[in-house]
């Protein structure tokens, strides 16, 4: 019985769902049914409709996410060499942080262009940040027991580095990712409907809006969430089977 728990919320959200369509609390050109969502997915994904847009979303997003982490975790780890740097920088950074990235459109837009570049930049410059000071805190709160211990057993720091250092960080990079993931993926659909671009899920998602396709609309957006979905669970899969030792 229990397999069948995490099904419950979903039930329970599309039950809701259907009775708000049923129940005309919404009218029915700004909302479309459950049903009619998923058939109208269905069709457009078998028809290819979605195939370029789905694509062109999934490079900006995989790039951005790509940078966040390939920059943000060695800057990190660079950050966490001693307290006193992390803490000489924790403000700037937690301000950085706080810049709302789509402020930032048209500063792209003056530097990159309309091309993919400005996309992806916006998308990555607050990620990067959120892999910095995630990697660095998991380091700087490190196990002491198992850093004494290494010490104690005559542990190089290139040693301490690999096999303590690294390890302990690696939970926190991971609740870092996690967290960029989901903001990279938001970032680039509301760039592709702000910046100009051939194709993108956010541009599709606008041009359903404008011809008034709702169902179109409403299949786009879960598409759009079954993308984060995806990408979160990977990493869900990814730290339960390589961080099995997490917290232990």
């Amino acid at each position: 019985m229990r397999r069948f728990w995490p099904f419950l919320g979903p039930l329970i959200f599309l039950l809701v769902w259907e009775g708000v369509t049923r129940g005309g609390f919404v009218a029915p050109l700004f909302l479309a049914g459950p049903a009619e969502t998923l058939v109208t997915l269905f069709l457009l994904l078998r028809e290819g409709a979605l195939t370029a847009d789905l694509l062109a979303t999934f490079w900006r997003f995989a790039s951005a996410l790509s940078i966040a982490i390939g920059v943000g975790v060695p800057l990190g780890f660079l950050l966490s060499l001693s307290t006193a740097a992390y803490r000489g920088f924790e403000l700037t950074l937690d301000f950085l942080r706080s810049i709302p990235s789509t402020a930032l459109f048209p500063l792209a837009l003056l530097v990159f262009g309309v091309h993919d570049a400005s996309k992806i930049a916006v998308a990555s410059f607050a990620s990067v940040l959120i892999m910095t000071l995630a990697t660095a805190f998991g380091v700087l709160h490190r196990s002491e027991a198992r850093v004494l211990a290494a010490r104690t057993m005559g542990a190089t720091r290139a040693q301490l580095f690999r096999h303590v250092l690294l390890f302990e960080s690696l939970p926190h990079v991971v609740a870092g990712a996690r967290i960029s993931a989901s903001w990279c993926l938001a970032v680039v659909i509301v760039a592709e409907m702000f910046i100009g671009t051939l194709h993108g899920l956010g541009k599709r998602i606008v041009d359903a809006q404008i011809s008034y396709d709702i169902p179109a609309l409403y299949a786009i957006i879960v598409l759009a969430g079954l993308v984060g979905y995806t990408a979160n669970y990977a990493l869900v899969i990814l730290e339960r089977r390589y961080l099995h030792w997490s917290g232990k």
